[in-house]
């Protein structure tokens, strides 16, 4: 009986070890996940890591992104439409992504590029300053006036190291 036991309990081992081995050797073969940094309401930061010569799925962006590239490349974006993109970038090098349609993307270069990707998943506000309420002439408009008719300012440069002043009139 103890030697039946023993050799069921081989035999699962056996098997989970086996599975776990399959299991590891299959992940090492799947494409990097994708890390989410930070996702609020407002932005998804996320850090993808892309093999090179590895092609994406058919996909499209519906927000407007930042991308930041952590090492130099070349990348190719191919449209469903029929148009081509060729993104060349330093590491460290921003730039910026629009919404777009359907695209399948791949990494061009000779090595692995991670990408920070920051998504805007508001619309930007107005470009128009808002009044604040820390404005001097809006808080206390009795003792705070704006009347530039004459600025001076200082500067040293010269060879004598001697400040300087210079004045100008009529600013408007």
């Amino acid at each position: 009986m103890i030697c039946v036991m023993r050799h069921a309990m081989r035999r699962r081992t056996f098997f989970l070890l086996s599975l776990t081995a399959l299991c590891l050797a299959s992940a090492a073969t799947l494409p990097a996940q994708n890390d989410t940094v930070i996702e609020n309401d407002q932005v998804r930061v996320l850090k993808v890591p892309v093999e090179a010569h590895q092609k994406t799925k058919l996909h499209e962006h519906k927000v407007n992104r930042v991308m930041i590239y952590l090492q130099p490349g070349k990348q190719d974006i191919n449209y469903q439409d029929g148009k081509k993109a060729v993104l060349q970038f330093k590491a460290g090098e921003a730039l910026w992504s629009p919404a777009s349609g359907m695209h399948i993307a791949e990494i061009t270069s000779d090595n692995p590029v991670t990408i920070m990707e920051i998504e805007l998943k508001k619309p930007a506000a107005s470009t128009k300053m808002a009044n604040s309420a820390l404005d001097p002439l809006k808080v206390d408009p009795k003792h705070y006036k704006v009347d530039l008719r004459t600025i001076r300012f200082a500067w040293s440069g010269s060879r004598s190291g001697r400040t300087r002043l210079r004045r100008c009139t009529s600013i408007r």
